[in-house]
C-alpha cells in the first residue's frame, strides 16, 4: 500500500509516455485510493494538472511548448495566436502554472486570450 509509511510528499513519474486517457484512469484510481497523500506530478504538463487536487508539479513544458508556439490550458495544449511571439507564449505558461497553487479549490477562471502586458505594441481601443 503507498501509504503505509509516513512521507509528506509523494512523488508519481514515470507516465510522461503514456496516452493522456490512460495517465487519466491511472490518476483516478490513485486518488480515488488515496485521497489525503500528497502527490508531486513530476513532468506534469497537462490538463491533469488541472483535473486532480496535485499537491505540486514540475515540469519544463511551459517553455518549451511556449517556444514552440503552444499554450498550457485546463482544455489542454492548445496553438497560440499566430501574432504572439514566444516571449509571450511563455509568459501566458509561466502565470498559467503559477497561478494552480492560488486555485486550490480547483476553480479556474481562464485568462482571455489576449498577449500579455509585455507586448511592444500600442493598444488602441477605438
Amino acid at each position: 500500500m503507498i501509504t503505509e509509511q509516513d512521507h509528506p510528499v509523494i512523488g508519481i513519474g514515470g507516465s510522461v509516455n503514456l496516452s493522456e486517457e490512460k495517465r487519466y484512469e491511472i490518476f483516478k484510481e490513485l486518488f480515488s485510493r488515496h485521497s489525503l497523500t500528497n502527490f508531486h506530478f513530476l513532468g506534469g504538463s497537462s490538463r491533469l494538472l488541472y483535473q486532480f487536487p496535485w499537491f505540486s508539479s514540475d515540469s519544463k513544458a511551459w517553455a518549451f511548448c511556449g517556444r514552440m508556439g503552444e499554450l498550457i490550458t485546463p482544455a489542454g495544449h492548445m496553438k497560440a495566436p499566430d501574432h504572439w511571439s514566444a516571449e509571450e507564449c511563455i509568459s501566458f505558461n509561466a502565470r498559467g502554472l503559477r497561478d494552480l497553487e492560488e486555485n486550490y479549490d480547483r476553480v479556474f477562471q481562464i485568462p482571455m486570450l489576449i498577449p500579455p502586458l509585455i507586448t511592444k505594441q500600442q493598444l488602441a481601443l477605438f
